[in-house]
């Protein structure tokens, strides 16, 4: 297969399902811009160009950690994932016990309270009710899941399904379990802890867990897996909704149009922050090797339809990057990448 890329953003294409678990094609382009300084202003693209990541990338290379980059070779999303991977900054630089963070990308908003590091205390051994400690004034917060609710209780005998990586989940009380357990760093502001019994849904900006739930849902069952898919191979009541990777707040129903007004608020280490995405608009072209023989080479071009289903900002690197996928589908006899003979990718004018 070859694939003629007339632009500088990163192309790949890889078979898998689509709508209603179809098999076909997914042509993958990915394009990295810089974050600009002036407010208001459009992003341009950057002079580097991030590659396409074609495995999970974890934070520190500690595959026990969260995960930083997920992976770009998802067939099809059913909707637009919006990511954010940095750090909350108080405001000013002046150490804060609590401060709220703000991302706004077109019309959809999303608002977390960062919490600095605090824990339940038993005051004495006769009070049996534990006690929340004044959260320390912070200046920046690592915006991981690792300091969001969830985690493991040993002693309990638990763990939060929705993190097993998080921190303050209590599964039994008990003054072992819950004595100097932290508590999480990243709140919903609507729905703070109050009781060591508290159980809220985690929150956060990064890549959502594979196998939390609910993503592990989509994944299909064990009957699935008996009778797979015969050309993919995936269980049979797999759902692509699975590869969304975004918080399940940040998943964005009829994906991005690509020339959205990016806000952050506390997410940057000099204020509020205000751009507009890059607005660019690929145009990919496929023919198969079966109509390239059958007819001219003009004639055999399938013109894909694409969709901007991935927007990850990295503020801490003055940069993002948007993935858009067109995916279009295959006759069952067509099993491999190399059935496609190429692909032209360029930008619209």
């Amino acid at each position: 297969m070859d694939i003629r890329n007339a632009t500088s953003l990163e192309t790949g294409v890889t078979l898998g399902p689509g709508p209603e678990g179809r098999p076909g094609v997914s042509v993958i382009v990915k394009g990295t811009f810089a974050i600009p300084e002036e407010t208001g202003a459009r992003a341009p693209l950057a002079d580097e160009q991030l590659p396409l990541w074609e495995e999970d990338l974890h934070f520190d290379g500690d595959t026990s950690a969260s995960v930083q980059f997920e992976a770009d070779t998802a067939p099809y999303k059913p909707a637009a994932d919006i990511v954010l991977v940095g750090h909350a900054y108080a405001p000013n630089g002046r150490p804060t016990p609590r401060v709220d963070v703000l991302l706004r990308v077109g019309p959809h908003k999303h608002i977390l309270r960062i919490v600095g590091d605090r824990q339940w205390t038993f005051p004495s051994r006769m009070l049996m009710k534990p006690l929340l400690s004044e959260p320390q004034p912070f200046t920046t917060m690592p915006l991981r899941y690792e300091r969001a609710f969830g985690g493991r209780d040993q002693v309990g005998a638990g763990y939060c399904e929705a993190n097993p990586l998080g921190q303050g989940f209590i599964a039994a009380k008990a003054r072992d379990a819950v004595h100097e357990k932290p508590l999480p760093n990243i709140e919903d502001p609507y729905q703070p802890i109050t009781a060591w019994n508290d159980r809220p849904r985690p929150v956060g900006f990064g890549f959502y867990g594979k196998t939390w739930a609910p993503r592990s849902a989509f994944r299909g069952t064990e009957a699935g897996l008996a009778a797979p898919d015969p050309v993919l191979g995936l269980p049979s009541d797999f759902t692509p909704k699975f590869f969304n990777g975004a918080h399940p707040d940040l998943q964005v129903p009829g994906y991005l149009q690509g020339d959205e007004k990016v806000e952050l608020f506390n997410l940057t280490p000099n204020g509020p922050c205000a751009f507009h995405l890059p607005g660019i608009t690929p145009e990919v072209r496929l023919t198969l090797h079966e109509q390239r023989a059958a007819a001219a080479e003009e004639a055999a071009l399938h013109v894909l339809h694409g969709a901007l289903d991935t927007l990850v900002l990295l503020p801490d690197e003055h940069r993002g990057y948007v993935v858009w996928r067109f995916w279009h589908p295959l006759p069952q006899r067509y099993e491999d990448v190399e059935d496609v003979a190429y692909v032209t990718v360029r930008l619209c004018a």
